[in-house]
């Protein structure tokens, strides 16, 4: 059985809540993601691979706090797993941003005034 059947077992068994497994998505640096169907809604379950513990909890935290303040472009947290550590979350639909030139030359600006604010010590 390969992993994700075995998650979404695992799941079924804990929560009675069937999974339906859409597609496999490309690899993110941290974990495996998966389009899948949950309760309805289109979603993504993020698989975490790492053993680090902490990365897991950081960004349950951080969506369950943005969630909590009803930030606009955040994914909803449908679901998580702290032992099998994968969350279900909302399959936002974005549009690819086109490359601007002033955008760029804006940032840079930007970021050049930013180093006055650094302490001489500091840099």
């Amino acid at each position: 059985m390969t992993e994700i059947n075995s998650i979404l077992k695992s799941h079924l068994e804990k929560t009675n809540e069937e999974i339906f497994l859409i597609c496999k998505l490309d690899h993110s640096l941290n974990g495996r993601l998966y389009k899948i169907n949950y309760k309805g809604n289109n979603a993504i379950l993020k698989l975490y691979k790492s053993n680090d513990k902490l990365r897991f909890q950081r960004e349950k935290n951080s969506l369950e706090i943005l969630n909590k303040n009803e930030f606009k472009f955040c994914p909803k947290l449908f679901y998580f797993d702290d032992v099998n550590k994968y969350l279900i979350i909302e399959n936002l639909i974005g549009i690819k941003p086109i490359s601007s030139n002033k955008f760029k030359c804006d940032l840079a600006r930007y970021l050049e005034n930013q180093q006055k604010y650094i302490l001489l010590n500091d840099k």
